[in-house]
């Protein structure tokens, strides 16, 4: 009996080891055969040739030089059962070429029709459709590339689903999918054209820039144009600014002339020339702008520094808050806030609803203020030695003012009108003024 149990253990023991030994084939002839190779071309060009690469999910460094050549390498690592599929690839990779011209080369790192892969019980199978015609099966694919061009070319880079890093390039032609792009210069002229991607560079020239749910930086451009739609836009210092944006995050350190058109939006900046603006439900916060022209604005809160002259054609539901403004004028304002720590010339508001003005301090060099409005308040500090006079007609309202400053030439208050005419100092046809018309408008004058 213990002869029988001892002959069982052992048939157990022997059963164990061809298992494991059966299944230690069967992983290491899952695994399959192994291939790493790269493959090299190259080609001779003009300084100015362009160099196209189109590029699909692979890894690009790309470097410059003031040599006239061009050296394009692929890296491929890849997994076959099949030794077959193995010589497939390795025979048609070194069959490969590409068109090329001293004034054009072509490349890229798509050397199939189309690429498939799925998982079945943990393995995984890539199916591949070279250009060629032929059909291949991996069970591993990586691929990587590095190019080397002349600095002074023009550079056209189609790219998805990639980490590419660039060197100096004179010009620049960028369309990106799902791409990470980390470039330096490119002082000549820049075209990008970006989605779902995140693009850092260095000095630009002029550079017009369409994104979509994207990411740009840089450090340094010429004039910029922009068409933008769920952007992230960092710019040190630009040129001239034409910016058309949808729920956008911008900042600018310092820029040209800005003309933006945008919906949703953040922007901050520190400096900008002349400003243009058509702004709807958006934030903007800048140090310090030239001129200001707003054709449109809605829903918007507007903080700025130093203003010159201020011209708005329609403003509806807004928030302006200034540190010094030289002078301001509104067409048209309905339920808007305007707040200004010093007024150094004149404010004008000709059609104006429901609006909420204070002007705490105004400069000796102040002109007039003069408003047509319903529903107004008004909180306006004058210098103590300002000369000024008081020109007031509204239906009911008030202003509120010391009357023993004041020279006071015409007084009614009757029923819904309220009239007022008085001067103080030296009364003369060049003298500061105030100027109100309107319905139920109040002001506190404080001088």
């Amino acid at each position: 009996m213990k002869c029988m149990k001892k002959i069982y253990k052992k048939s157990v023991y022997k059963g164990l080891l061809v298992l494991g030994l059966l299944l230690t084939i069967q992983l290491v002839l899952g695994k399959g055969l192994t291939f790493s190779e790269k493959y090299e071309w190259n080609y001779d060009v003009d300084p100015s040739a362009t160099i196209e690469l189109s590029n699909y999910d692979c890894d690009v460094v790309i470097e410059s030089s003031n040599s006239n050549k061009v050296q394009f390498v692929i890296y491929v690592d890849a997994q076959a059962k099949e030794q077959a599929d193995i010589d497939i690839l390795n025979n048609y990779l070194e069959s490969l070429s590409f068109p090329a011209r001293r004034d054009q080369v072509r490349l890229e790192t798509t050397f199939w029709d189309n690429r498939s892969s799925n998982s079945s019980f943990g393995k995984n199978v890539i199916k591949m459709k070279l250009k060629n015609g032929k059909q291949i099966k991996l069970s591993e694919f990586k691929v990587r590339a590095t190019l080397h061009i002349p600095e002074t070319c023009q550079f056209d880079l189609g790219s998805k689903y990639s980490k590419i890093e660039m060197g100096n390039i004179q010009n620049l032609k960028l369309n990106s999918y799902d791409d990470k792009i980390y470039g330096k210069n490119a002082p000549g002229e820049v075209d990008i054209e970006a989605k779902y991607s995140n693009l850092e560079f260095g000095i630009f020239g002029p550079t017009e820039l369409d994104i979509y749910d994207s990411d740009f930086t840089a450090e340094k451009t010429e004039d910029l144009k922009i068409i933008s739609k769920y952007g992230e836009i960092n710019v040190n210092q630009a040129g001239k600014v034409d910016l058309e944006g949808y729920d956008d995050n911008m900042t600018f350190k310092t820029t040209g002339d800005f003309e933006l058109k945008t919906k949703y939006s953040d922007l901050k900046c520190d400096k900008t020339g002349n400003l243009t603006l058509e702004i709807y439900d958006s934030n903007l916060e800048i140090d310090e702008i030239g001129d200001l022209r707003m054709t449109e604005s809605k829903y918007s809160s507007y903080k700025f520094g130093l203003a010159g002259a201020v011209k708005i054609s329609s403003t509806y539901d807004d928030d302006f808050s200034f540190e010094k403004v030289v002078s301001f004028k509104a067409n048209s304002s309905k339920y808007s806030e305007f707040t200004m720590n010093s007024l150094l010339n004149s404010f004008t508001i000709l059609e104006g609803y429901d609006d909420n003005v204070k002007i705490y301090n105004t400069s000796a060099s102040f002109t007039y203020f003069d408003m047509n409005s319903k529903y107004a308040n008004v909180i306006l500090n004058t210098s103590k030695t300002a000369q000024l006079k008081i020109d007031w007609n509204t239906k009911y309202g008030k202003i509120v003012l010391d009357e023993s400053e004041f020279k006071t030439k015409i007084m009614i208050k009757d029923n819904s009108e309220y009239q007022y005419v008085g001067f103080k100092g030296t009364e003369s046809e060049t003298m500061p003024y105030i100027k109100v018309r309107g319905y139920d408008v109040k002001m506190n004058l404080n001088n």
